[in-house]
């Protein structure tokens, strides 16, 4: 991928887990690349739940199933 590609795909791929992380009672700290750094305060429930749902988007985002 170019750089400008690369960023396209990261920006897209946050996109997807953001609003995730925030409906399992979590926050992103920060973002280190490819990776996200996300805080759950109440529970550790929570970032369980989130993990589960996160791997099911990354499966369809990698199919080309999400837009």
């Amino acid at each position: 991928m170019t750089p400008e590609e690369n960023f396209r795909f990261v920006c897209s791929f946050n996109e997807h887990m953001g609003p995730i992380i925030r409906k399992h009672n979590g926050f992103v700290n920060q973002y280190l690349g490819d990776a996200i750094m996300a805080i759950f305060p109440v529970n550790a429930g929570d970032a369980l739940g989130a993990a589960v749902e996160m791997q099911l988007e990354v499966r369809k985002f990698n199919s080309g199933a999400t837009p």
